[in-house]
């Protein structure tokens, strides 16, 4: 009888831890983008298909480098916490880079430090960030690279995406193309 009580006890532990983690990422996420602060960073995206998780555009943004003056203190491959600021076009650029996280600012990423190289006895930090990869339906996805490139020059419409950030956390809101979200562009 003990066992039968133990048993289902454990069943019900299981259930609640996963009934648990998906509602608290969840919960997360809205909370990143409901008290954010959106930024728009300019992107170069490109169209791989993962058989897995479906089409997705892979985004490059243009505030992904950082220049410092030593090597020393920066290793690849580990996580660091980019503290953004606006420029005067509105787009997102990067105020700060650090190890360690900022105790005074809410608008910070924690990113990942990709690759580093010297340029001019200086040191270019190359950051990825978490939010890389845009979802998009299938269908769409195709149309949608031909709409970046058809506007990926534009210096009047420039490619952006919008992303909430909040004490280091950021979402992925949208990709603005043409000064129109992606999603809203018909094939034709």
């Amino acid at each position: 009888m003990k066992n039968k009580y133990l048993i289902i006890s454990a069943l019900i532990i299981l259930f609640l831890i996963q009934i648990y983690v998906p509602v608290s990422l969840i919960t997360e996420r809205e909370s990143v983008l409901k008290n954010g602060k959106e930024y728009r960073f300019k992107t170069s995206p490109i169209d791989p298909v993962d058989p897995f998780r479906g089409n997705y555009l892979t985004l490059s943004f243009d505030a992904n480098e950082f220049i410092v003056k030593t090597k020393a203190d920066w290793t690849e491959d580990e996580t660091v916490y980019v503290s953004l600021k606006e420029d005067s076009m509105g787009f997102a650029t990067i105020a700060s880079v650090e190890k360690n996280k900022p105790q005074s600012a809410n608008d910070y990423i924690k990113a990942l430090l990709a690759n580093i190289y010297e340029n001019n006895g200086y040191f270019t930090l190359i950051i990825e960030y978490p939010f890389d990869r845009y979802y998009m339906d299938e269908f769409k996805a195709e149309y949608s690279t031909e709409v970046y490139s058809k506007h990926a020059n534009d210096s009047l419409y420039p490619a952006y995406a919008i992303v909430s950030v909040y004490n280091g956390e950021s979402v992925l809101k949208d990709i603005i193309v043409g000064d129109k979200p992606i999603k809203a562009w018909k094939n034709k």
